[in-house]
């Protein structure tokens, strides 16, 4: 009797199987086994839980919506994964944690660009940054004096943020520019002014980028071609820097209306 081309009955899994969006995945050489049950390799969904780090309940929804292929069945209770659902899963998991991207943009960015394009796009966005001027410990203290302990002080905090080999970027250059003629203009001095103090700011900043990088990511991270989204993420770090001064400003002077005027005698 003559099978047809990807006929599975009787002869172990199909040669191929419908990933994410629907595309054709190729299966791993031990799926093609002709032996029947289980293909060589192949996880079950707790096994592949365990060996990914995740729970069933999200291998069931990624499978769902389509960032992980569909397991084979082998009989209504049995289902095998392609071992190559483990490193999928770990890199949604570091796309999520450390990019902050939602799962709709990992999906798109995963079927069209592959993550490889990260690499690209993240080496466009630095390229510029990087050819800056690097300045040593020594450059910064002997252009700003504010001692020693306080320099010590502001790369705690994470206000100043040392490169790997110890030199600091022209942004670190001109936040210790601005610390030190605070001091100067008499917001502190060497026992009164607390570094730590302005660790709010770093903080404030911290939870900004995240959901700047979630917004940006959501939007164009693997939408768009990789050249075109290093070229917006560099507009955007110039453009919303800029707004950002002037937020703050405007929002700290709102404020200082607002209290003035609670503290008018007639409330108006």
């Amino acid at each position: 009797m003559e099978h047809r081309q990807g006929d599975s009955r009787g002869r172990g899994p199909p040669a191929a199987s419908r990933g994410p969006g629907g595309a054709v995945v190729a299966l791993s050489p031990q799926a093609t086994s002709s032996a029947p049950g289980r293909p060589a390799g192949w996880l079950r969904i707790g096994e592949l839980a365990h060996e990914a780090g995740v729970t069933k309940a999200t291998i069931h929804h990624y499978v769902k919506i389509g960032i992980l292929p569909r397991p084979i069945k082998t009989n209504e209770r049995m289902a095998y994964y392609d071992p190559a659902c483990v490193e999928r899963l770990h890199r949604v998991r570091e796309l999520r944690e450390r990019r902050y991207m939602p799962l709709p943009a990992i999906k798109e960015l995963l079927d069209r660009h592959g993550e490889q394009s990260l690499g690209l796009v993240d080496a466009a966005v630095l390229a510029p940054f990087r050819q800056r001027d690097r300045h040593s410990r020594a450059d910064l203290l002997e252009a700003c004096p504010v001692g020693e302990h306080i320099f010590d002080a502001l790369v705690e905090s994470g206000l100043l943020s040392p490169e790997p080999d110890g030199t600091f970027t022209a942004d670190d250059a001109e936040v210790l520019s601005c610390v030190h003629a605070m001091i100067e203009a008499g917001l502190g001095n060497d026992e009164s002014f607390d570094p730590d103090e302005l660790s709010t700011y770093v903080k404030a900043m911290d939870a900004l980028v995240r959901d700047e990088f979630a917004m940006f990511n959501a939007h164009f991270l693997g939408r768009s071609d990789p050249d075109d989204v290093a070229r917006l993420a560099r507009e955007g770090i110039r453009f919303v820097s800029q707004m950002l001064c002037a937020l703050h400003r405007r929002r700290l002077l709102i404020r200082l209306e607002e209290v003035t005027r609670m503290e008018e005698p007639d409330g108006t």
